[in-house]
């Protein structure tokens, strides 16, 4: 599991205690296709795991625990995602979701001057929508995203700015 907490995002997992694990390693990921090692963690005799991402760098991460065997055999876990939204910071909201009609609209509140990016990515992490908004001295705007050529499926969007993400949602779309 990974839950935000006051001190970063905090990371527990579980995996039989055995001697075959060399050692774990926790992994984030703004996208949920390329991961980064955030922390190393040797195995012990005991089967509860738990470390905190103090340098959390978005506010949307995805996470995943790869156990890394004495053999050289790799496990990964299944993928968490922590949406770590603070009060005072950007709100994206996505509608219609599902997605019916071919288009849909990014509401987004709490944001600052600037040049935002929105990436939707597919559930294999490729990176199939990309637009550009500029943030004037208004703090909520609007734009509509068309997706009339992808197929139905399961899509997240990603809001950057500055190549840092500050918010993310899932995207059904029908």
């Amino acid at each position: 599991t990974a839950r935000q907490t006051s001190k970063g995002v905090a990371i527990n997992w579980q995996y039989p205690a055995s001697s075959a694990i060399y050692s774990f390693e926790v992994q984030g990921s703004y996208n949920s296709s390329e991961y980064t090692t955030v922390v190393s963690v040797p195995a012990t005799n005991t089967s509860m795991y738990a470390v905190t991402d103090r340098q959390s760098p978005a506010e949307a991460l995805y996470y995943r625990i790869k156990a890394i065997a004495k053999n050289g055999e790799v496990f990964y876990s299944k993928t968490v995602f922590v949406n770590a939204t603070i009060a005072g910071k950007i709100n994206l909201s996505v509608v219609p979701n599902p997605v019916y009609n071919g288009s849909f609209n990014i509401n987004y509140r709490g944001a600052s001057v600037g040049v935002y990016q929105l990436q939707l990515f597919n559930s294999t992490g490729y990176l199939v929508v990309k637009k550009s908004i500029t943030a004037g001295d208004a703090t909520t705007f609007s734009t509509t995203i068309n997706v009339k050529n992808l197929p139905p499926g399961i899509y997240h969007l990603s809001l950057l700015k500055d190549t840092k993400l500050v918010s993310t949602s899932p995207v059904v779309i029908q």
